[in-house]
Order: structure tokens, then sequence, then C-alpha cells
């Protein structure tokens, strides 16, 4: 059913700002202490991979967190991969766009990353920024596009940004994706409305995640 992709989808929202283990590492990339970042990776260059619980490297804590300081450490200095994957096929460009992080998503696109990149579920980083309602989701989206996102892409449910932007009664970012090009149904019925409307209500409890406070990417 359509709503259960779209469900699995703000699952997999929420692990991108899960409050979840870290190590050294991914503190000083979430915490912007390049001091510390550089002194870690020095001495262990392997740590540019290291995941933590669901699989978020670095790069993919310093995207979340808005470090676009420490997210230029680990690209230009280190070199690490601009697509690397966490568990849930997610690149730092997905997390970028889920985390209303417009400047991140601009500086990881003119490093390589890949627009139309898909996670295990088949979401591109614009179905992500499309889930949102934030004026920096609708800034990430218009970047993305810019650059060649696809606005028909579908989830592997056959889900578009356009139907889950049309549900999220987001109206700037339907225009927006109608105007890169976006078409298709949006419509649901009824009972997926209201299916979707609780799961949505209570997705902060599923799984034993917690949604994150305003702004926040993990804890």
């Amino acid at each position: 059913m359509m709503s259960k992709a779209i469900f699995i989808l703000l699952v997999v929202s929420v692990i991108f700002m899960g409050y979840v283990f870290c190590g050294p590492i991914h503190e000083a990339a979430k915490s912007g202490d390049i001091k510390t970042l550089r002194k870690l990776l020095d001495k262990d260059s392997s740590l540019l991979y290291v995941q933590d619980e669901y699989g978020k490297t670095p790069l993919h804590w310093a995207t979340g967190r808005h470090q676009l300081e420490a997210m230029k450490v680990l690209v230009n200095e280190y070199h690490v991969d601009i697509n690397v994957r966490n568990r849930y096929g997610g690149t730092p460009l997905h997390v970028a766009a889920s985390q209303a992080n417009p400047e991140g998503a601009k500086f990881l696109i003119a490093h390589g990353a890949d627009v139309n990149a898909r996670a295990n579920n088949g979401a591109t980083p614009l179905h992500y920024a499309a889930l949102k309602i934030k004026p920096g989701h609708l800034e990430a989206a218009k970047i993305l596009l810019e650059n060649g996102a696809d606005p028909n892409a579908k989830m592997s449910d056959g889900i578009t940004p356009l139907a889950i932007a049309s549900f999220r009664h987001n109206q700037k970012m339907v225009e927006l994706l109608r105007k890169y090009g976006a078409s298709g149904s949006t419509e649901l019925t009824m009972e997926q409305r209201r299916h979707l409307m609780y799961q949505i209500r209570t997705i902060g409890t599923q799984g034993g995640l917690q949604l994150p406070k305003e702004g926040k990417y993990g804890k």
C-alpha cells in the first residue's frame, strides 16, 4: 500500500536523525570538533568509515548536524567516499535533504554526490526533502532539482516526491516539483490517509526510536 511505503520512509528518516550510540569519531564530527577529528583520523584513518548502530559514518553525522567545516575536513583532507552508505542505504546527501541542510547539499553535490542515489527502500534524497515542511527542506529540494534530481523518481512501492508533498499539504513543495516536471497521481484513499496519519502521530515511539527536538540531528 502507498501508506506503508511512506511509513517506511518516515521510519528511515527518523533513523537518519536517531538517538543512537556514537563513538568518539562520531562525536567529533557531529559537534564540529575539527581538532579531535583530525587527531583521531591521523592516528587511524579507518575511522573514516566506522559506523554507529545504524550505519551512520562521521560524514553522515557532520552533514546531519550542519557541520560544514567538519564535512570539508572529511571530504577534502581525508577523501571520504562522498556517497558512503549507512545501514539503510542512505547517503550523506539523503541526510542533507532530510535535515534541511541546503549548504551541505551544495557542498556534497559539488564534490560528486549522486543526486538520484537510492536508499534501500528506493527513496532518493528528493523524497526525503519532500517529506518535511521547513523552508530549508524546500531550498534543499530546489538545489537537488537544479542539479538533476529526478522529480518523478519512484520508491520501491511507486511513491513519488510529488505524492509525498501532496499528502503533507506542502503546497510550496508541490509547486516546486511541478515546475521541474513532476507529474502523476497524488491521490490516497481515505483509509490510507487515516492509516498514514496514525503512523505519523505514533512514529516517535516505533521501535524504541524517539523523535528529535526541532532542528536537531541526534542527541
